[in-house]
């Protein structure tokens, strides 16, 4: 049995994101699914989330919550292979994850994130400001991946990325390369595959 568990929810995309972060930061693992639209999800987080949240991290016995922490913790047991080299985009990569942690919350409303894509049901006009804000930030990719190298940036927005092109939301120009190009990203393809893993299983 590994010395790191990664308890996750079956339809949690910040779960997607923390097993993304494990796999390039080359940790060795296991899983706990939990089923959290089923009428015991409560209990099963209980048991195993001290903030009734996923995804959490459990690394000999310490608990560590929310994404953001436990990417920070796994980028230290990889000695640091979840952030670029340079220091000035160590910083910029942590102020560009932290955004999309804590933002877009008129997309993340309107267009519910699902593995088979969906339809807007709603005036667009609502998330211009926040896809602007994408398209800007996605413009300044630097090839399939934001920083020429895998980092926590991709795994963190290549859902986003996911999750636009699901509603048929694609940018132009170089942001829309990027978002093309990261969704075709062999990680995100397994962790794809994981979630539909995770939706069939459950505790």
């Amino acid at each position: 049995m590994a010395n790191v568990r990664l308890i996750v929810g079956d339809v949690s995309t910040w779960s997607m994101r923390a097993w993304m972060s494990l796999k390039l930061a080359k940790v060795d693992f296991d899983e706990l699914v939990i089923p959290l639209g089923q009428s015991e999800h409560k209990q099963f987080l209980a048991e195993n989330s001290d903030s009734l949240l996923v995804p959490v991290l459990i690394s000999n016995k310490n608990k560590i919550h929310d994404s953001m922490a436990i990417a920070e913790f796994v980028n230290e047991m990889s000695n640091g292979l979840l952030f670029p080299n340079d220091q000035y985009e160590r910083a910029e990569c942590r102020s560009l994850c932290a955004e999309l942690h804590s933002g877009f919350v008129k997309i993340r409303t309107l267009c519910p994130y699902s593995i088979e894509g969906g339809q807007l049901s709603q005036d667009t006009q609502q998330l211009e400001p926040e896809l602007t804000r994408l398209k800007a930030i996605w413009s300044a990719a630097n090839g399939q991946f934001f920083y020429k190298e895998p980092s926590l940036f991709d795994a963190y927005y290549v859902v986003m990325a996911h999750r636009l092109a699901g509603y048929g939301i694609i940018f132009d120009g170089d942001a829309g390369e990027y978002q093309k190009n990261i969704i075709t990203w062999d990680l995100f393809d397994q962790s794809l595959k994981q979630a539909k893993k995770w939706r069939s299983s459950g505790v």
